[in-house]
């Protein structure tokens, strides 16, 4: 049919015109397809992560801080202060300058006393167990009231405990005048238990102590000979004349005494050998013996 032919008013073609059924499926399958592309792609195509737009935080003023003088080198001017006091004191104020020990081992401590009672200077020369001269001294600063009247037994017993000795037996003190004062002084038996490969041993020595209540001072001692050589009372109070004191700025009383104890007149030590330490009679007594014993045997022979 031509398109002259063709009448629009026709009934045959009156009726809308619609697709095929085929080209309907092709064309639903194909918006189906393109969907699944999208949601696909959607999916599993990586996304850019968003960025969160920064949020500005609010401005808070910093607090004030008060900082104290000196409060953040506290801890060094502590140390500071401890090193140079330690540099201005000397580890112990006091030794005993005693040749005749010379070849034994000396040692030297100080520590606190009881209950943080005043300064305790210790001096040990020799050992006990080795049957050579032996002492120690104590010397005792600030020390209490009950220390000051203590019983001299009870008090050398502490003394010779701090020691590792025991006290067999003490005899009645009597006074010993020495450059620092009048020392009360007694024989005393000593002995040592047997311990780590030291055997026991037990000794003769002197017990000495002198108490200065004024200062607050004590200073205790004990004194040992060679093994059956005790010592003597005249060699013990040599030995306490040759202790020393370094004087402190801090201590003008101690200065003092140990100043005027050194000015004043000794017992006549000064040519004491390693031999007068022990109970026999000094060198220097046995050379005037033998020169007045020459001088009694020569006088005879001069008179005939």
């Amino acid at each position: 049919m031509s398109v002259a032919e063709f009448d629009p008013s026709d009934r045959h073609y009156a009726r809308p015109l619609r697709a095929r059924p085929a080209g309907a499926r092709a064309a639903i399958g194909m918006g189906v397809s393109a969907t699944l592309i999208l949601l696909a792609a959607l999916i599993f195509l990586p996304r850019e992560p968003r960025t969160a737009e920064p949020k500005s935080a609010p401005k808070i003023a910093p607090p004030r801080v008060t900082h104290a003088p000196g409060k953040i080198t506290a801890k060094i001017s502590v140390d500071a202060i401890e090193a140079s006091a330690l540099m201005a004191k000397p580890f112990s104020t006091f030794d005993i300058a005693a040749p005749q020990f010379a070849r034994e081992k000396k040692t030297i401590a100080a520590r606190d006393g009881e209950k943080g009672a005043g300064r305790i200077d210790t001096i040990s020369i020799g050992q006990f167990a080795a049957g050579a001269p032996f002492m120690r001294v104590d010397i005792h600063q600030d020390i209490t009231d009950g220390e000051k009247t203590s019983d001299f037994f009870l008090d050398m017993t502490r003394h010779a405990a701090q020691e590792g000795l025991n006290v067999a037996k003490i005899g009645r003190p009597s006074p010993l005048l020495v450059r620092l004062g009048s020392f009360e002084t007694a024989e005393i038996r000593l002995s040592q238990p047997a311990s780590e490969g030291v055997g026991a041993s037990e000794r003769s020595c002197l017990a000495t102590r002198y108490v200065n209540g004024t200062l607050a001072l004590e200073i205790a001692g004990l004194a040992c000979g060679p093994a059956g050589r005790p010592i003597d009372r005249v060699a013990l109070g040599c030995l306490l004349d040759r202790i020393n004191y370094t004087a402190s700025p801090d201590m003008p009383g101690l200065n003092d005494f140990f100043a005027q104890a050194a000015a004043s007149r000794s017992i006549g030590c000064d040519n004491f050998s390693r031999d007068d330490l022990t109970a026999t009679i000094p060198a220097k007594k046995k050379a005037a013996h033998r020169a007045h014993s020459r001088t009694t045997q020569e006088g005879p022979q001069l008179a005939r």
